[in-house]
């Protein structure tokens, strides 16, 4: 259940694809139970305000005004769920400059087997040495998960939900100019596994920040 406005998913080229001055308003509610054929199968539902699985691409003066919300009741653990106000999921090569998401990322979970991804500009980026920047950047969205059973492992982060290497490489985050977060991130029911909320990140294995600029975090946490 891989799902954009603009596209389900852009396949990565050698040129980047470019979105200038664009907007997108409304609502955008996934309602699945997707369930992979066999325990061996991850399936993923990647929902970004623009693109849902994006590699190799280029926002800029970008808005994003829609509410995104996912309902998930899928019966097996194998089942990935992220959630971005502008991408989904990517494996890298992806650039942000003066974009600003105003619409509220949520999740409710049924069936509580999802392994859930929120970030308030990205959700997900993992990849071998893959790259990720921003330059004046906000987000001003709430991010919420909404359970009602325990939930599984969730990563959730003002801009980025998980960075996540492939291999031995580093990822690499760049952040230029100002960025900041001022939504507030939210968990509402049981955590049973665990929880990595971050203002900024939510989870990251090896990678490395490289900032020129001011990076700020103004939204409330909070664990109900």
């Amino acid at each position: 259940p891989n799902f954009g406005a603009f596209a389900r998913k852009l396949a990565p080229v050698a040129d980047a694809s470019v979105f200038e001055r664009c907007s997108v308003s409304g609502t955008i509610k996934i309602d699945t139970n997707v369930t992979p054929a066999t325990e061996d199968t991850y399936a993923d539902g990647a929902i970004g305000g623009f693109v849902g699985i994006a590699t190799n691409v280029v926002l800029e003066d970008c808005i994003n005004n829609a509410t995104i919300e996912l309902v998930q009741y899928s019966t097996t653990t194998n089942m990935q769920g992220a959630i971005g106000g502008f991408v989904g999921l990517s494996e890298g090569g992806v650039s942000f400059t003066n974009c600003t998401n105003n619409g509220d990322l949520i999740c409710s979970d049924a069936t509580c087997k999802t392994n859930l991804n929120i970030g308030g500009i990205i959700a997900v980026c993992f990849g071998m040495e893959a790259t990720v920047s921003f330059a004046d950047c906000i987000n001003n969205g709430t991010l919420k998960v909404d359970s009602t059973a325990e939930t599984r492992d969730c990563n959730m982060g003002g801009v980025v939900g998980c960075l996540d290497d492939i291999g031995e490489k580093s990822n690499f985050i760049y952040v230029e100019n100002k960025t900041t977060n001022n939504g507030a991130i939210l968990i509402e029911g049981k955590v049973s596994l665990t929880a990595r909320v971050g203002g900024i990140i939510g989870y990251g294995y090896r990678f490395r920040v490289l900032a020129f600029g001011t990076v700020t975090k103004e939204g409330e946490i909070k664990n109900n």
